[in-house]
């Protein structure tokens, strides 16, 4: 979800957009209803391991329980065969399509994502496009578009102190709430084939005033570049660009480029180690120089139809002006889980950022330590993709005593309607 403006505005916590799998700790006693083997022996519970032994077998057996109904104890038998055989692609579509089937397309799009497709049949990418639509059925175009949009209100306990900061003595604690318009939009696309194909990613975020300190900023960010699979992994590089203003005035320029490397970690999860390099040109001029990244990030699933996201990573930060100059470190996770088998579902997402600023001799020295956490809660609204999503915010900035600067902290919410669209969602 979703985030902070510092002084590279764009080092907030990503917005993380996951979608959760249904809790599968039933499936198991639901398998005998669905066409399995009677449960009451230990000959029938051993026939039923070795049909989820074997991809073709499994497939068999989760096709009778989803034509029974069942797609809980289908969707548990195919990933029961594909931790077997991370390669059965044709079961691994199978599961991507069951996943559609029970409207969990996020998870459908990350089964397709480390599929490698090289012996997957006509039959069951048939099978993924008319469950999952035929855009996200990649082998019928070259060419995929996907992204998503949203928009609301978001209210901030502090919002005066969310892009001010004061000096801790000699001055009063200044507070004000506010309420803002919030939107963010983005498309992704890839051309090509997975040995070689061209990708963009494009991203828009704003914050507009509604009452209380004016607090607006717009950020928009351009990725342009190549990527290649070679078996499990995805190389990729290119260009990027950003732009971030500050009350309707610009605030800063980025341009430069970046390196992924992405590859399956586990049976339903993948890694990615990603790097960038980028000249930042802020309005002031002092804060200008270079600015350096490198993150390494983990995405997966269990069993039980949880979702998560890990990631960490360093940054080091050049500029004219002494002071501009910093080290920092952060950390982000996001945990996903349904709240029943209608689409309903809870989210909780995390960052932390400690920044390490350079001094000279005639500044104090600085170190910030910030904090931003949110819980979610979405559900379905009826039309394909459509979600409402409310959510609960905590921002938090710490200064060391030695910067002699007040600490900052807020409670908050936002209510937004997302809507995810394309063969990638």
């Amino acid at each position: 979800m979703m985030r902070k403006l510092s002084a590279r505005l764009h080092s907030g916590l990503a917005s993380i957009t996951m979608l959760g799998l249904c809790c599968a700790g039933p499936a198991f006693a639901q398998e005998t209803e669905g066409g399995a083997p009677e449960a009451d022996t230990i000959e029938a519970l051993e026939a039923l391991s070795e049909q989820s032994m074997s991809a073709d077998s499994a497939m068999a057996l989760a096709r009778r329980q989803a034509e029974a109904g069942d797609l809980m104890a289908a969707a548990a038998t195919l990933e029961r065969a594909l931790i077997v055989d991370e390669q059965a692609d044709d079961a691994r579509l199978a599961y991507a399509a069951i996943l559609c089937r029970l409207d969990d397309r996020q998870s459908a799009r990350l089964e397709l994502e480390i599929l490698s497709g090289r012996n997957a049949s006509a039959s069951a990418w048939d099978e993924v496009a008319a469950a999952c639509g035929s855009g996200m059925a990649r082998k019928r175009s070259r060419t995929r578009m996907w992204g998503q949009v949203s928009a609301g209100i978001s209210y901030e306990g502090d919002a005066l102190g969310s892009f001010r900061i004061t000096p801790d003595q000699f001055f009063p604690e200044m507070r004000e709430d506010g309420l803002s318009f919030v939107g963010s939009a983005r498309l992704s696309g890839r051309r090509g084939s997975d040995a070689a194909h061209a990708y963009l990613d494009a991203r828009f975020q704003t914050r507009n005033s509604l009452s209380g300190p004016q607090s607006d900023f717009q950020f928009g960010e351009l990725a342009v570049g190549f990527g290649s699979f070679r078996g499990d992994a995805r190389l990729s590089a290119g260009g990027v660009i950003r732009r971030g203003w500050l009350n309707d005035v610009h605030f800063v320029k980025e341009y430069g480029g970046e390196a992924e490397v992405g590859f399956r970690a586990g049976v339903n999860g993948r890694a990615a180690i990603r790097g960038e390099v980028v000249k930042q040109e802020f309005a002031d001029n002092d804060s200008t120089g270079f600015h350096y990244d490198l993150a390494a990030s983990y995405e997966g699933r269990s069993a039980s139809r949880l979702a998560w996201f890990v990631g960490a990573g360093v940054e080091l930060k050049d500029a004219r002006l002494t002071t501009a100059r910093y080290f920092a470190w952060r950390m982000s996770g996001a945990l996903e889980m349904p709240l029943g088998d209608k689409g309903v579902y809870a989210r909780i997402s995390s960052s932390l950022r400690f920044v390490d600023f350079k001094t000279d001799a005639a500044s104090l020295p600085r170190k910030d330590t910030r904090l931003f956490n949110r819980l979610a809660i979405g559900a379905p609204l009826g039309i394909d993709g459509l979600y409402l999503e409310g959510a609960g915010t905590y921002a938090y900035r710490d200064y060391n005593v030695a910067s002699q600067l007040r600490d900052y902290r807020s409670f908050g919410g936002d209510l937004r309607l997302i809507w995810h669209f394309g063969s990638g969602r």
